[in-house]
């Protein structure tokens, strides 16, 4: 094994013997390297003279640009496509991190790291399976799932996938979650995506104090958890019942051999799916000294991100780091989150509607983009087909029972239009 890695690996297990022992066989082999980023990155501190370390072109100063691209980025400036740190932009990552304490008032009294720039959500999902996720681990989810998990973490990395049946009475079921936490093995992965893709659920307080404790006594009894929260949809809750922030804040430093990381990103809270920025933060477990641990946890990601991506896009990063420094984001923002909480209310007035009790059960759904409903007596990907051929209208099959709808994507009066169009399919099937 490299020296570096050794180093780290001897500095976390240092502060904390159990986030040593939830790391990958590949995890504990990450280090960042010192090489072309590592040296780069001293240059541009130190070498006031002349810097001939990065392979990038400059001149006059500046990054050499083409003037066709000039025009087209009009207003950003040329250091926008130079290369990133693989860390991504710090005034971002700074932004980012006031941010998280501005919307969720509980990180206040919490420690945790200074985001880090992934690209993309999914992209951080990788990384953490990278750091933490062996052949045979066991990755729990709530049932239904979103399917990039699978792909991810079965495909690619071999992990065994558990599910347990998340919702019941039109709540999250915590008894069910209990119980898969039991019956696990000494460690595993638990990933909680809230609001919940797909069905368009976030927990009340209550539930997620339930969870909380679960966890908590999961730990107890000997196991060592990684606590994965996706929170792609992160503020789209349209229901006052539901829980306001984000679960890391209350999930961050719980005691106990558990080690809790957020993935965030500016896809949806900004409206800006294509741009695929996404973050990063660990909370460690409660432990004397977490800034040692948190930094050794960042080379590790570093050595993660320079092996795939080596770095994202620094266009797209000055982009969402220009937007953050607006002073009018926040009313943009509001005018967008009411759109779609409009329509979120329009769902579930018609999905719930006793014209339709006979043809599909929805799953709870207080927020985020989707809905989903588990069809009574007809075949999901069956009616998914049928739906496209005949109607022209475009579903997910979830599984053999269920399907998704992105209300997201649908103007307000296309709404009862479309469960229409649902209804009649299923009764065609019929």
């Amino acid at each position: 094994m490299n020296d570096s890695a050794e180093h780290l690996n001897a500095e976390i297990a240092a502060h904390s013997p159990a986030v040593l022992d939830l790391l990958s066989a590949r995890g504990r082999a990450l280090y960042w390297p010192r090489g072309i980023p590592f040296q780069g990155a001293e240059a541009r501190a130190k070498a006031h003279r002349y810097n001939a370390t990065i392979g990038e072109a400059m001149e006059g100063g500046a990054a050499m640009i083409l003037p066709s691209v000039a025009r087209v980025l009009a207003g950003v400036p040329p250091e926008a496509l130079r290369y990133a740190y693989a860390a991504g932009k710090l005034e971002l990552r700074q932004a980012w991190r006031a941010k998280l304490l501005r919307d969720n008032p509980s990180l206040r009294s919490r420690s945790f790291g200074l985001p880090m720039v992934t690209s993309s959500i999914s992209h951080g999902l990788s990384v953490v399976g990278q750091l933490f996720v062996d052949p045979g681990d066991r990755v729990l989810l709530t049932a239904p799932i979103w399917d990039g998990y699978r792909l991810t973490y079965d495909a690619v990395l071999g992990a065994e996938i558990a599910t347990f049946p998340g919702f019941a009475n039109g709540r999250f079921d915590v008894e069910a979650f209990r119980s898969a936490l039991r019956e696990g093995p000494a460690k595993q992965i638990v990933i909680l995506n809230f609001p919940h893709n797909p069905t368009g659920y976030m927990p009340r307080l209550d539930e997620l104090e339930a969870i909380r404790d679960a966890l908590v006594s999961s730990a107890a009894s000997g196991r060592r958890l990684l606590v994965v929260l996706d929170d792609a949809y992160f503020g789209l809750v349209y229901d006052s019942s539901a829980y306001a922030e984000s679960p890391f804040g209350m999930l961050a430093n719980l005691p106990g051999d558990i080690l809790t990381v957020k993935l965030d990103g500016a896809t949806k809270e900004l409206f800006v799916w294509g741009l695929r920025v996404g973050f990063l933060t660990f909370a460690p477990p409660p432990v004397e000294a977490p800034e040692p641990l948190l930094a050794a946890l960042e080379q590790k990601v570093l050595g993660a991100i320079r092996a795939s991506v080596s770095s994202s896009s620094n266009l797209s990063q000055t982009l969402v780091l220009q937007a953050l420094q607006s002073p009018t984001l926040e009313a943009e923002y509001r005018a967008k989150y009411a759109v779609l909480r409009a329509r979120a209310e329009r769902v579930r007035e018609v999905v719930e509607s006793p014209q339709y009790q006979t043809f599909w059960e929805p799953y709870p759904c207080n927020a985020g983009y989707f809905v989903s409903v588990r069809l009574l007596d007809v075949d999901a990907e069956a009616l998914r087909v049928h739906l496209l051929d005949r109607y022209g209208v475009g579903v997910i099959a979830l599984d053999a029972q269920a399907i998704r709808i992105a209300f997201s994507c649908l103007e307000l009066e296309d709404i009862e239009p479309l469960f229409e169009c649902v209804r009649r399919g299923i009764q065609d099937l019929r």
